[in-house]
């Protein structure tokens, strides 16, 4: 009778293989961090936008209903008490919110709104502003 000698074989990952993959997924990484750390700081932006964009509407109501005068409020309560709460920022607790907002006037016909990071999870160099 003759046998034939099989060859047994492991079935596995060899080390080179594990190797290569590791540093196919670490070139992703590196790839991928930054940019989604750029989407999520665009993101956190969006707060100061929208509160700017609600600031200037409350800035124009202001001035129609005070013959043409913006008002300047150094501070967001300042500003939302102005003619009956014209604008109420979001989120509604200063300690919830990643901006400080502050507007003064350009003379006597325009504003300048400005939405500053508050240092946390928006850095305080992110600077956003309106002006009319």
């Amino acid at each position: 009778m003759n046998h034939k000698h099989l060859c047994n074989r492991s079935s596995g990952f060899t080390l080179i293989e594990l190797m290569v993959t590791v540093a196919i997924l670490a070139i992703i990484s590196a790839i991928a961090y930054p940019a989604y750390t750029g989407y999520v700081a665009t993101s956190r932006n969006v707060e100061g936008m929208d509160n700017l964009s609600a600031i200037q509407i409350a800035e124009e109501e202001y001035a129609g209903d005070n013959n043409g005068a913006y008002f300047a409020g150094a501070t967001t309560a300042a500003l939302q008490t102005a003619s009956g709460n014209l604008w109420t920022a979001a989120p509604p607790t200063e300690a919830a919110r990643e901006f400080a907002y502050a507007v003064t006037l350009n003379g006597t016909t325009g504003y300048t709104a400005t939405a500053t990071g508050k240092g946390g999870k928006v850095p305080a160099s992110v600077i956003l502003t309106v002006t009319k």
